[in-house]
């Protein structure tokens, strides 16, 4: 049975995309036969893994099971890694929950439900906001992640979406954020991020992603960062996040069938 990760904040320009595709590398690279889920309309981890923004019947077709998720999944360049491409209809889910007279979390469930035993782990990189569809998602994941960066306003938004899923959710919530695009140059950002790590240790993790233009290169490459920057630091940082994660889901990945 897969382990499902939402990589989620309410704040957009967080780098969410870039830590879900090459977290989601970093995981495949190791062998983790991983599904990532580009639930965001707007397209840009489907952009980065070459693969078109578009699933047949669209979010209607995904849920009826006229066009059920096996029949959408595509396969990505890099084995053990495979993508359930972004669709312009997902802006419409929320409708489609209502329609369907289901709750959010069996609605995202039975999407699900056809694959997550043909993958170790699920990633889902979600839109940034908080709806139905996303309340849903949150009572069926094992691990919440989100990405922050060390400033007075990105971490209001944590403290925003730590209590919305204790205020809102019928469900216990493993919630780990990170810090992303730190730049150690800054005084303020060291400090914030010392501060912050200190006083909530329990759940965040302790790898920090600093910022680089670098990054940036994705766009051009189209290609998670791990896959055309190995040697680059940030690499081996991705790769010590990941293993955050995977102690915290206590996944054991199991030699199996190679999955393309």
């Amino acid at each position: 049975m897969s382990k499902i990760v939402a990589v989620f904040n309410i704040k957009g320009g967080v780098g969410k995309t870039t830590s879900a595709v090459n977290l989601a590398a970093v995981a495949a690279s190791r062998g983790c036969k991983t599904l990532l889920w580009d639930m965001d309309p707007q397209g840009a981890t489907s952009f980065y893994l070459r693969v078109k923004n578009k699933i047949k019947g669209g979010v209607s077709g995904l849920a009826n099971g006229k066009h059920p998720i096996t029949r959408q999944i595509k396969a990505s360049d890099y084995r053990h890694l495979h993508v359930l491409p972004a669709d312009i209809s997902y802006r419409l889910m929320d409708e489609q929950i209502r329609k369907a007279r289901q709750k959010p979390s069996r609605f995202i469930r039975e999407i699900l439900k056809p694959v997550l035993d043909d993958y170790d782990l699920v990633i889902v990189d979600c839109p940034p906001q908080l709806s139905e569809t996303i309340s849903g998602l949150l009572r069926v994941v094992d691990l919440l992640l989100v990405p922050a960066i060390p400033t007075v306003l990105s971490l209001r938004t944590v403290k925003q979406v730590q209590r919305f899923t204790k205020e809102k959710l019928n469900a216990p919530v493993t919630m780990k954020m990170f810090f992303n695009q730190i730049d150690l140059r800054r005084t303020m950002h060291r400090d914030i991020a010392k501060k912050f790590l200190f006083k909530n240790s329990r759940f965040a993790f302790q790898t920090l992603i600093p910022a680089s233009s670098a990054i940036e290169k994705m766009g051009d490459q189209r290609a998670p960062f791990i896959h055309f920057e190995p040697n680059h630091k940030i690499t081996a940082l991705y790769g010590l996040l990941w293993d955050e994660v995977q102690e915290t889901l206590m996944l054991d990945i199991q030699p199996g069938l190679s999955l393309r």
